[in-house]
């Protein structure tokens, strides 16, 4: 049998964060080789070890068969093998949360499976990709009218991308087709969200809980699930502060994704009154949920109140917006009210200021003409101080003194 070796390295690799930017990321990664001819052939980098051998017995058998120690022929894995063989392992080592695990099956049985699910790994190209991403650009949003939103074609470009780079650092694929993949441009159009006059007329139609639900949406700029995985212990009224630590996820409670997620919230008066007369009336405890479904034995969060907006919508006479426009409502307001940009950061639970320039960049033009007017009137105020220290006092009339001659 051919001498082979595997040998584990730390490396540093560049990869690009959520917003946009470069970051670094140590991993381990193992490298195959094989004495072949005299020489030792390099069999590839894989991600896990297992990889690696899987790579060695590959090139053993094929060099035992006279073949090449890098030919494929022997072997064939289908994207539906490859995406079971993911999906265990993110769960089983923990690195995919519920949450993770949730969207990912999501995006495959939806748009993956169904264009290459049964097909071999090797047989699937670069123009494979590309019709799938433009088929995905006109296709039609589940129970709405509109097509799929850019970002929700990214996100299955991203997931197919991390899909073939799996396959290549297990040894399946020789070379990834994700090459110069063109993507919808990201959506320009300004976020959708409600006046606070349009709020209130909205939460007057609703019951108390459902009221209260969209309430700290709209005045306190949770996420839908974040709302959901409130508990009694999560509302300070000593402190007068909301503390966000988890967020609920169809079946159960999930960390938030980034460390930005947890974070504490001031608690506007409005909120305040309406969350205390709430939790009292419903006589909620330190470990209760506050909004638990009727038909839940354990009294767990209940995530039909987001379906039962578009009826409060309808019988308000107010146009169909979703639950994550609420949220968007209360950026607007401190915006609008003067707040910094990195409060409103810190607020939404963005894990970084460049997501929330990103997502309200249309709201700043107005206030860059005041800025500018403003710096303006402090640049004109100081030039005229700086004026005034230059010319000398202004001493009036000389009048002679009786030394003088007349």
């Amino acid at each position: 049998m051919a001498y082979s070796r595997i040998k584990r390295r730390h490396v540093e690799k560049t990869v690009t964060l959520r917003d946009g930017s470069k970051g670094k990321r140590k991993e381990t990664r193992w490298y195959a080789s094989i004495m072949w001819e005299g020489r030792e052939l390099g069999l590839g980098s894989y991600i896990t070890k297992e990889g690696a051998e899987r790579a060695v017995l590959r090139a053993q058998n094929n060099i035992a068969n006279g073949f090449h120690p890098k030919a494929r022929d022997s072997e064939s894995v289908t994207m539906n093998e490859l995406w079971q063989m993911m999906l265990e392992t993110g769960v089983q080592t923990g690195r995919w949360r519920a949450r993770t695990v949730e969207r990912n099956t999501g995006n495959y049985k939806s748009h993956i499976a169904p264009e290459f699910g049964d097909r071999d790994l090797r047989s699937i190209t670069r123009a494979d990709i590309q019709q799938l991403i433009n088929k995905l650009c006109g296709k039609k949003a589940k129970s709405k009218q509109t097509n799929l939103s850019p970002s929700t074609v990214d996100g299955v470009y991203r997931q197919i991308r991390h899909m073939f780079n799996e396959a290549l650092d297990y040894g399946f694929i020789e070379k990834s087709p994700i090459i110069r993949i063109k993507k919808p441009s990201p959506s320009t159009a300004e976020i959708d969200c409600l006046s606070i006059e349009d709020t209130e007329i909205v939460l007057g139609v609703m019951d108390v809980k459902l009221s209260t639900y969209f309430s700290i949406l709209a005045y306190a700029g949770l996420r839908a699930g974040e709302g959901l995985g409130l508990k009694g212990k999560n509302i300070d009224f000593t402190n007068k502060r909301m503390r966000i630590t988890n967020s609920w996820s169809r079946t159960c409670l999930t960390e938030p994704k980034t460390e930005a997620g947890k974070r504490s919230i001031p608690m506007l008066p409005i909120l305040e009154k309406r969350l205390g007369s709430y939790m009292k009336h419903e006589n909620i405890g330190e470990e209760d949920f506050l909004f638990p479904s009727p038909k839940s034995k354990d009294k767990k969060p209940y995530p039909g109140l987001g379906r039962q907006l578009n009826k409060a919508l309808e019988l308000a006479g107010i146009r169909q917006v979703t639950p994550h426009s609420f949220r968007h409502s209360f950026a607007t307001l401190m915006i609008g009210s003067g707040a910094s940009i990195v409060a409103v950061s810190k607020t939404m639970g963005h894990k970084s200021i460049k997501i929330t320039l990103d997502r309200y960049s249309h709201l700043f033009p107005q206030d860059l003409d005041e800025a500018v007017s403003k710096a303006n009137k402090t640049i004109e105020s100081i030039l005229s101080d700086l004026r005034d220290e230059e010319e000398p006092p202004d001493e009036g009339p000389s009048v002679p003194s009786a030394d003088d001659p007349a």
